[in-house]
This record gives structure tokens, sequence and C-alpha cells, in this order.
């Protein structure tokens, strides 16, 4: 039988100094000191107890961390999303300010530039002036070939003149009616939606400024011009057919210049406001030297008109010259 002895009372048992059984000091051991079991387990009973609280205290306190870090995870998510949708609706309202700015912007841009001939788009290949260089080219071009096929025919000089002169003022004066035309049923279809337009009568439109809405007018203006290239071709067909009989036969012999006509004559009247061509110029009456030079003879009264003069738009400045053949001076 082991005896044991107890060396420590608040620590644990060291059992190397104590007498076994068989032990000569065993009789020698006092009996104050000899461990007591009940005493043992009610110890190890009582550090098991004080764990077992140590570690309820600390599962309670690890569980409270752990709620108070989900309840900081959710106000984080949440305040999170909240700051999602604020960034989203900032993005939001700034597009809405840019679109509203662009379109500001247009508008203003449309208000400057409409019946303002003097504000012109350099990208655009029909402006006024680009116009006015085609014309130019028509005449030395496509006039001259004309010119000379139909004097081949025998026709004499002035008669040429006249019949192509009147080609160009036909196709002009058509395509200055059917423009007009074509922009108040633009006009017509527009106001079915309510949206308050001009009428294309200059009259109407100082009466109604205040009602008008520019932007949107200036779109249809921009919509003739954007239209043309399919609708010249139909013109042209249509405006042959209705061609003056005396006139017609020339057209057939023609037909590069009378195509070029319909062309720039079109694209003179969509621009806003409409480009003019002058065919002022009447025989016998002194010529504006500020719109018209001389063809072959030089003098001051008119004898006949061989090119009109080509206006910004009516009561403007000019684009280019026309050209006139005086009279001859006794």
């Amino acid at each position: 039988m082991k005896l044991e002895c107890i060396t420590h009372v608040s620590g644990p048992v060291d059992y190397s100094n104590c007498p076994t059984e068989d032990s000569d000091d065993a009789s020698s051991v006092p009996i104050g000191n000899m461990i007591d079991p009940e005493v043992d387990y009610l110890h190890v009973t009582i550090e098991r107890d004080n764990l077992k609280q140590e570690n309820d205290s600390l599962k309670q306190e690890n569980d409270f961390l752990k709620q108070s870090i989900q309840a900081q995870e959710q106000k984080l998510k949440s305040v999170s999303e909240q700051l999602d949708r604020q960034i989203r609706n900032n993005q939001k309202l700034s597009e809405e300010k840019e679109n509203a700015l662009t379109r500001l912007s247009e508008v203003a841009g449309s208000k400057l530039k409409y019946n303002n001939p003097g504000i012109t788009d350099l990208s655009d290949d029909n402006r006024p002036n680009k116009l006015s260089e085609k014309f130019s080219e028509l005449y030395d071009n496509e006039w001259t070939e004309a010119f000379e096929a139909l004097e081949g025919d025998k026709m004499e000089e002035e008669e040429v003149i006249r019949r192509l002169l009147g080609i160009l003022q036909f196709v002009y004066e058509e395509c200055s009616i059917r423009t007009t035309e074509q922009r108040k049923q633009m006009f017509g279809l527009v106001q079915r939606v309510g949206i308050p337009i001009t009428t294309g009568d200059k009259k109407a439109s100082e009466a109604t400024v205040s009602k008008v809405n520019i932007h949107v007018s200036k779109k249809i203006s921009d919509l003739q011009k954007d239209t043309a290239s399919d609708i010249i071709p139909k013109i042209k067909q249509e405006l042959q057919t209705s061609m003056v009989p005396e006139l017609l036969p020339v057209v057939s012999k023609c037909d590069s210049y009378f195509k070029k006509c319909v062309t720039l004559c079109w694209m003179m009247r969509v621009q806003e406001p409409p480009v003019v061509l002058s065919f002022d110029c009447e025989k016998g009456k002194t010529v504006n030297a500020d719109l018209y030079r001389h063809y072959t003879r030089t003098g001051t009264k008119i004898d006949f008109m061989v090119w009109p003069a080509m206006i910004l738009y009516e009561g403007g400045p000019l684009l280019s010259k026309g050209v006139f053949q005086p009279l001859l001076e006794v």
C-alpha cells in the first residue's frame, strides 16, 4: 500500500518525499500530513466548478461579442447599401443634369442658328457659301456644255441662253413652291401632337414668336436637308414631266445641267432662311453693277439676262454675281 502526503494545500500534490508502506520511515510520518481523499475530491470539484463558471462566462462574453459583431456587420451593410443607393442616385442626377445641359445647349444653339444665316455649320457641305461655289461651277461647267450642245443644233446664241435660263428659273420657282409646301406639311404633323411651331409664314412667325418652338422648327429644317438626296430624284422626274413644252426638248439634250439645277435649287430653298436667286434684269433698264457683271459686251443698259444673281436671303447680302448682256451702244 502506497502512502501519500500533502506538501501544498493549494497546489499540486508532491509524492516524491512520501514514504511507502515498506519504508522504514513510514512510521515516522505525522498523521496530519497524510492526504484525505475527501479533501482532495472537494478541491478538484471546486476547481472544476470554477473553471466551468469561467468557461460559461467566457462563452457568454463570446456570444455577446458575436451578436455585437453581427449587429455591427448588419449596420455596416445597411450603411453600405444606403451609400450605394446614394451614389447611384447622384450618378442619375448627374446624368440628368448633363442631359438637361445638353438639351439646353442644343436649344440655345438652335435658337441662335435658326433663321440666322450669319452662323453656319462649317461641316455642312450644302451651307450657303458652298452652294454659291457649286452654283458658279454649274455656270462654268454644265451650263457651258449645254450651251455648246444646243448651239451645235444651229440655235441662235440669245435663244440658247434664254432657254437655259428658262430651265433654271422654272426649276427654282417649282422648288420654292414645293419646299414651302413640304415644310408646312411637316409643321402640320408636329402640331398634331401639340407642339407649337412656326407655320413657315414670316408674318405669322413674328406674330406668334412667343409660342414658337424654335428648336423643333430647326429640326424640321435640318430634316429637309437630310432627306434632300432621297427626294431630289423624284422632284427631278416630276419637274421633267411638268416642264413647259418649249423647254422640254432642251432638257432632253442637257440632262446633266437640268439635274444639277434641281439639286442646287432644292438645297437653296431648304436653307433657313432660303437662299434667293434674283432674275430681276429687265431689258432697257440700267444694270445694278453690284449684282451683275457683263457677258461679252460692255455697257450699262440691259439687253438680256444670262445668269441670275445669288443672294443669301431675301434682301440679304450677295453670294455670287449674275451675268447680263448689255445693249449695243449706238
